[in-house]
């Protein structure tokens, strides 16, 4: 014969809530605190075992398209229905969008298109509970870090209701490193919710979706199918006829050459081809209100394009209403536009467009004779459009001498002879290091403190002595770093002044000659000679 006590409590935490079991034992519907058993080596344990059926609560299901592509708005479906005996209250439903190296959903933030509690037919309007308004009815988070939505009731009209259904409608594009034919998954689920007293707390956790169970998640799967295209650019010089185009000089004509092919059956209407000349250059390497637009596919419409637009003000290509079918279906697109005058040599000039669909740039132009054609279905393979710029500083060197003293035509011995030369950059590079040398003449003497730079006196030499003898750098008053002469700006013009005086002794007829020269070693330029004017 054995005495057995009765079990003890034993609580159970499942889906974060806390379940207590206990057993009694009754004699003719009284309960005892123990009886005997005509059984022996009956073990009294509390560590019970067994499987526990959660009660009802909040089921979701999740629902969007199949296939999604870039720059597509995709309209998906949240539905979470009330299957308990009370009502929610202050509901948290999360929303994990995919993000993984092979795409996701997460540089989007979510739009929200409506929300509202049905009936239990999901269509029937509640009374009460009419469209539901953000901010006031419920809140939003949105976490891109952790590519979270949260949505969280808060009034009345947005408690759901025993079999009550909450429908939530939102948008969302993939993010554009979305490699075609992945597919990606999101999981949302009610992670929360309260009973009307607000005392009883359900809590949830989020795992895989667990499709196919009615149960508090739910996942839905999109599959990533993107239209493939050629989307090539490439250019001829025409004012040297070199195509494809390698090399030019500044104020040369380009021709660009866009074209865009369909690779795949997926049809694309409405797309727009984007190119801001200058985006790519450090400077503006093209001349304002020159681009000019030679080739178009028919019913195209340009009316954003801009010879002057773009943030440097070089021209804005925009063409829109442009539409592509299945296999095989392509559009050209050529344009001319003109080289700046002024570019450094050895630089590259780039360029490169965009193919922008609902307004997002899904593809870049790829120029193929640039590290070969890029492969459609690799990401980044795309190389910008370039030209080689050669260029060269050119210097026109000018000299004229004026008479100081008595007659302005009549030069006599101890009179004051006054030197004036100007330099400027005429060419199409601009220069550095650029200096000037100018030896006193014969048969004068110079006269000290009379050396002037754009009008800022120069110090002299030693002991008084020109300072042009062993030559100083040259800048116009443009730019004042020494040295730095450049070309196509205004005001580029250096002026340098000196004086000499005649010997008094000189003879009449003699010869007052004198020559300067301006070099730029950098550049291969050397002893440019001065000319009279």
């Amino acid at each position: 014969m054995q005495i057995v006590a009765s079990a003890e409590p034993t609580t159970f935490n499942v889906g974060g809530v806390d379940y207590t079991l206990e057993m009694s034992f009754l004699d003719n519907g009284s309960p005892v605190d123990e009886f005997i058993t005509r059984e022996g080596d009956t073990v009294n344990s509390t560590g019970l075992v067994g499987d526990f059926t959660l009660p009802p609560g909040l089921t979701v299901a999740k629902s969007g398209p199949p296939t999604m592509r870039h720059a597509e708005w995709g309209d998906f479906v949240i539905k979470v229905q009330n299957a308990s005996e009370g009502d929610a209250h202050n509901a948290t439903i999360v929303d994990q969008l995919p993000d993984g190296p092979t795409g996701g959903m997460c540089d989007t933030l979510p739009e929200i298109q409506s929300a509202q509690v049905f009936a239990s037919d999901g269509v029937t309007p509640v009374a009460g509970k009419g469209p539901l308004v953000e901010g006031t009815d419920y809140s939003l988070a949105w976490d891109g870090a952790a590519c979270e939505l949260s949505f969280v009731t808060q009034t009345a009209a947005s408690v759901i209701g025993v079999d009550e259904i909450l429908t939530i409608a939102y948008r969302t594009r993939l993010d554009l490193d979305s490699q075609d034919g992945v597919a990606l998954t999101n999981v949302a689920g009610a992670t929360q919710w309260f009973s009307a007293d607000g005392t009883t707390e359900y809590l949830r956790t989020l795992t895989d979706g667990t499709v196919g169970i009615s149960d508090h998640e739910d996942a839905h799967s999109v599959t990533v199918d993107l239209p493939e295209l050629r989307f090539e650019k490439t250019v001829m010089n025409m004012t040297t006829g070199e195509d494809p185009g390698t090399v030019a000089t500044p104020g040369d004509t380009l021709r660009y050459r866009l074209y865009v092919e369909n690779l795949s059956d997926i049809a694309i209407d409405n797309f727009w081809i984007v190119d801001e000349l200058d985006s790519l250059n450090t400077d503006p390497s093209f001349q304002a209100g020159t681009l000019n637009i030679v080739t178009l596919p028919a019913g195209a419409d340009v009316g954003n394009t801009d010879a002057n637009g773009g943030a440097a003000g070089t021209g804005l290509l925009d063409v829109r209403n442009l539409s592509l079918g299945g296999l095989g279906e392509s559009v050209l697109i050529e344009f001319e536009v003109d080289l700046a005058p002024v570019l450094a040599n050895g630089s590259y000039v780039s360029n490169q467009s965009q193919f922008v669909d609902n307004g997002l740039t899904i593809a870049l132009s790829d120029d193929p004779n640039v590290n070969g054609a890029a492969d459609p279905i690799v990401p980044d393979d795309d190389d910008p459009t370039q030209i080689l710029i050669e260029s060269a500083p050119y210097f026109d060197v000018d000299k004229i001498s004026t008479y100081v003293d008595g007659d302005p035509t009549v030069l006599l011995a101890g009179e004051t002879l006054r030197y004036t030369i100007t330099v400027q950059n005429t060419g199409t590079d601009n220069a550095t290091g650029v200096d000037i040398v100018d030896l006193v003449p014969g048969n004068t003497n110079y006269v000290p403190g009379s050396t002037t730079l754009n009008g800022i006196a120069v110090p002299d030499g030693a002991g008084g002595s020109s300072p042009l003898v062993d030559g100083i750098l040259v800048n116009a008053p443009q730019d004042a770093t020494p040295g730095v002469m450049n070309a196509g700006v205004p005001d580029n013009v250096a002026t340098i002044v000196f004086d000499v005086a005649v010997y008094p002794e000189a003879p009449d007829g003699t010869l007052i000659s004198n020559q300067a020269f301006v070099s730029a070693v950098v550049y291969g330029i050397a002893d440019v000679p001065s000319t009279t004017s």
